[in-house]
């Protein structure tokens, strides 16, 4: 349920609205969606390109600073948010299918649509063809959807080959990644895509310029690869999480291990700080061995310890590493309130 509080203060009264009831959050540039345990969806942020799916928006100002519900959809099991300027959201449905709503301008939405610059949907379509999902994940123009049966699916955009089909070819509905019937956990970056397989391994596929793939190329020897690739070094993962270029596994003894660029120490492993720093390779996360769980942005990374404790590494512009500080760290910094 949701609750109205009323806030109010000298010079304005203010109403806003609480959530009491969320069982998953997903955060984008410009706006955040939540999950209720009833299956509904609640958006708050802005809606230039139909962010919030209530039906609204669709203009430059349109916005809403509270939540407000994404109309049709009371199954939802899993929400993602993809995209800077082109953010959309998919969810994830008790039957195994997905919609998405938002801007669509490279086929994002998955339901045969889109293509153009002012192409958007402000309610929820369906994604064509997909009846058996069980993980979703969106990137910056493209997403995922892992199957029951350990294949992938993906849409959107597709100039670095991070669709996984083994073209360059953008497609406005699902196209099946090559190569892969083991897949466990799907993460989307901007430009790459990376699957967890069933072994503890991973693969990845799209951008490989800054080392984005970790396997070792760069883009002195390719500019992207458009089927998945073996991770090195990586038999023992239990999740993975990939965003703008760098990537970072969890393995099964908590720790971390990470590839791609490091210029801003995004990496965790002490390194970095320059421009064009990067690593084509997994490289481990320093002071870090009771990792649960991990999470990327574009220019950081943070982990949940066992303990309940957090700990995030990288560039610190504007506290974004909660650690009392405006200064960026090469090797993880507890979260203030939440231990170290």
């Amino acid at each position: 349920r949701m609750t109205g509080i009323v806030h109010r203060d000298a010079a304005s009264s203010l109403r806003t609205l609480r959530i009491d009831d969320a069982t998953a959050i997903t955060a984008g540039v410009w706006s955040s969606c939540a999950l209720h345990n009833d299956g509904n969806i609640s958006c708050w942020g802005t809606n230039q390109y139909g962010q919030l799916g209530d039906g609204t928006g669709g203009t430059f100002h349109a916005h809403s600073p509270v939540p407000v519900k994404v109309k049709g959809i009371e199954d939802a099991t899993a929400i993602t948010t993809g995209g800077a300027i082109d953010s959309y959201s998919c969810a994830l449905h008790q039957t195994g299918t997905i919609s998405c709503w938002g801007r669509n301008r490279f086929g994002q939405l998955g339901n045969g649509t889109g293509g153009n610059e002012g192409d958007m949907s402000l309610v929820p379509v369906e994604v064509q063809g997909i009846e058996d999902a069980t993980a979703i994940s969106a990137g910056f123009g493209h997403s995922c959807a892992l199957h029951q049966n350990g294949t992938i699916s993906c849409w959107g955009i597709n100039e670095y080959g991070q669709l996984g089909d083994g073209s360059d070819e953008g497609s406005s509905v699902p196209v099946g990644v090559v190569g892969i019937d083991d897949a466990t956990a799907i993460s989307a970056g901007d430009f790459h895509t990376c699957a967890l397989h069933r072994n503890g391994t991973i693969s990845c596929w799209g951008d490989s310029g800054e080392g984005q793939l970790g396997n070792g190329i760069d883009s002195d020897l390719a500019t992207h690869i458009s089927v998945p690739v073996e991770v090195v070094n990586i038999d023992d993962a239990t999740a993975i999480s990939a965003n703008w270029g760098h990537s970072c596994a969890l393995h099964q003894n908590g720790t971390i291990s990470c590839w791609g660029p490091n210029s801003l120490g995004q990496l965790g492993n002490g390194t970095g700080g320059n421009e064009g720093d990067m690593s084509s390779v997994p490289v481990k996360v320093v002071n870090m061995d009771n990792a649960t769980a991990i999470s990327t942005s574009g220019t950081n990374s943070c982990a949940l310890h066992q303990n309940g404790t957090i700990s995030c590494w990288g560039t610190n512009y504007r506290g974004a590493l909660g650690d009392g500080t405006y200064v960026s760290s090469f090797v993880p910094r507890f979260v203030v309130g939440f231990g170290g």
